[in-house]
């Protein structure tokens, strides 16, 4: 199953909506819509400052987001409510927080560094900075399925060694399947909060945005746990 054809058909077939429960789709969809909306609309327009009901639109985002991916996983594991504790869900967050603070921090440092006026240039230079953050780290996400699942910490070294041997092959997957998807994702993130758009146009970016987004958390989610099988795998 280590091959890319293997590992791709892997991925497509747990986010499948006749596998995985159309409910989750709806669920994934309803999340990523209704965030993006918020965001969208409360987002600062060139020239303004945060609005006040910016922040707490991001933290909404930002819970829902994390749990519904921590949800995806671990329904695609077909996880029991005996397959971890009380800390697994904070062990999952504080992965995913670490790894999202860590990209947040990276894309700043290359827009300070290599900052681009050009819309298309920007576009380009975040899309680059995802692309070889996620590639780079592309073995933590076996770490995501294996806390998702109720594992501890001190397993995460042992997954990542265990996959050395596949990081080529899930980078690959990951460009066909999820990469494209960022890349839509962000151009129309870097539109809403450039363009001066009235109401309804960024109400119909964001709902077009949360269905892209949804298909890379889904297929992200399912990405996650072919990793975690491919490292259990001798």
């Amino acid at each position: 199953m280590a091959g890319v054809a293997a590992i791709r058909r892997a991925v497509l077939s747990d986010a499948a909506p006749a596998r995985l429960g159309l409910g989750w789709w709806i669920a994934a969809l309803a999340v990523t819509i209704g965030t993006n909306i918020l965001d969208f609309l409360t987002a600062p327009r060139p020239g303004e400052e945060l609005t006040a009901a910016f922040i707490p639109a991001a933290l909404v985002r930002v819970v829902l987001v994390f749990w519904i991916g921590y949800l995806l996983v671990r329904r695609m594991m077909r996880a029991t409510p005996a397959q971890g504790d009380r800390w697994t869900l904070p062990r999952y967050v504080a992965l995913t927080l670490v790894l999202a603070i860590g990209y947040g921090m990276t894309q700043k440092i290359a827009d300070l560094s290599l900052g681009q006026e050009n819309l298309a240039n920007r576009w380009l230079l975040m899309l680059a900075v995802s692309a070889a953050w996620t590639i780079i780290l592309i073995r933590t996400t076996a770490w995501s399925a294996a806390l998702a699942a109720g594992r501890r910490f001190r397993v995460l070294p042992s997954l990542w060694r265990s996959l050395s041997g596949r990081h080529f092959a899930l980078s690959v997957v990951f460009a066909q399947l999820i990469l494209p998807l960022i890349a839509i994702h962000l151009a129309l993130a870097l539109l809403s909060v450039t363009l001066i758009l009235p109401p309804r146009a960024l109400i119909g970016m964001a709902v077009v945005d949360g269905v892209v987004s949804a298909g890379q958390m889904v297929l992200t989610a399912a990405l996650q746990q072919t990793a975690l099988i491919l490292a259990d795998r001798p």
